[in-house]
Formats: C-alpha cells, structure tokens, sequence
C-alpha cells in the first residue's frame, strides 16, 4: 500500500510512515474479504479507499487526511 500511496501522489516513500492498527480483541474477526466489502458498499475494485476510525474532531488532522 505503501508504494501505491507514493506512486499516486507523487510523494517520497521516506514521507509515508504506516502505522498498524492495534489489536482488538472485542470485535470477532469476519471472514469477509475486501472484495466482498466493495461488493457490499458499492466500491468500485479499482477505487483508492481511505478508513478512517473515530470522531472527526480539529486535533485528529482530518484536513491532512483529506
């Protein structure tokens, strides 16, 4: 993802930093894939997604997200 992300907006791989998403042990884990969840939502396969959790508030930087 990382190299996609630098290839698509031209950006320098030593900018990207991917953080992992924690664990989670109170959600139960689906067998869906993300296939399967395009499907559902009506996303394209080639469509570039972007997942954001929480509350949109002024000190998570959603502006730089976006």
């Amino acid at each position: 993802m990382k190299e996609e992300l630098c290839s698509l907006f031209h950006i320098s791989p030593e900018k990207v930093t991917i953080i992992p998403h924690g664990i989670n042990n109170r959600i139960q884990k689906k067998s869906m894939t993300q296939e399967d969840a395009r499907l559902i939502f009506g996303i394209v396969p080639t469509a570039h997604v972007i997942l954001f959790f929480g509350q949109i508030d002024e000190y998570k930087g959603i502006e730089t997200l976006i």
